[in-house]
């Protein structure tokens, strides 16, 4: 399966720093100030109520010591979480420079929609090392197709925004042809693998259409383990070493009232 289909794109984000880019942040600082503004109005209407005389929002010290453990959880994945987004905007920036700039354009001015891409960023970075880490043979070709899509999503939003020009439809072209190029690389690494298996298939079976040599002795060997297997095995009760049932005292009566009769 290509590597594209496991991408989640976040062209949202991109075309939304490439539109601040183009026509300036003026609205966005507006509608920021503005958004600023009701959310005050919304914390001074919601403004919690000092509690009722005689209440106590003490609590006891098992729900102290809950509160210490999810608050010190809390703060081992804020910080993982920091690690892993750090790690995701080296590996942008050593590998497509041009998406950082994009993503450090939306942190200045919108930080929402920032932490929205850089989420969807990381992720597709830990695709590419675990891809790396399980086969280090399609890494390469995965990472060119995760730049070639980040290109294309750069071109898309700047054909969105912009007016459509001979250029960017040139770039758009060449593009779309090194993705075409890298899916054939993709189905030629699929087929050495399938190849490399159907060769594998071919030997076993090569192998089972002969007569065993060792019949003989697998023979002799699964009598053994069965006789072991029954020598080790406890008597179940009720049963003696034949297949008979034991006879207990009723099934006695019955034999005398019986010969009692013959007789």
């Amino acid at each position: 399966m290509l590597f594209i289909k496991h991408q989640r794109l976040f062209l949202s984000g991109l075309l939304f720093a490439v539109l601040l880019i183009v026509l300036g942040a003026q609205t966005a600082w507006a509608q920021d100030k503005n958004q600023g503004g009701r959310q005050g109005t919304d914390r001074q209407g919601t403004e919690r109520q000092p509690p009722a005389r005689g209440s106590t929002d003490r609590k006891d010290d098992g729900g102290t010591g809950n509160q210490r453990g999810r608050s010190s959880m809390a703060g081992r994945m804020a910080e993982m979480e920091k690690v892993r987004n750090e790690r995701a905007l080296e590996f942008v920036k050593e590998h497509h420079p041009q998406v950082l700039r994009l993503m450090n354009a939306l942190e200045k001015n919108n930080a929402a929609q920032y932490r929205q891409a850089l989420g969807s960023l990381a992720m597709e970075v830990d695709r590419l090392n675990m891809v790396k880490q399980r086969d280090s043979d399609r890494y390469p070709n995965a990472l060119e197709m995760w730049k070639n899509q980040k290109s294309i999503d750069i071109v898309s939003a700047q054909i969105a925004t912009q007016a459509e020009t001979d250029e960017l439809r040139q770039r758009m072209r060449e593009l779309l042809q090194q993705r075409r190029e890298l899916s054939v690389a993709n189905l030629e690494l699929d087929i050495k693998v399938a190849e490399a298996r159907l060769a594998r298939l071919e030997r076993v079976k090569a192998e089972m259409a002969e007569d065993d040599p060792n019949l003989e002795s697998r023979i002799d060997q699964m009598i053994q383990r069965a006789k072991r297997s029954s020598q080790n095995s406890p008597a179940r009760p009720g049963f003696n070493r034949g297949f008979g049932r034991q006879k207990n005292d009723s099934d006695k009566d019955k034999d005398k009232d019986n010969e009692n009769d013959n007789d």
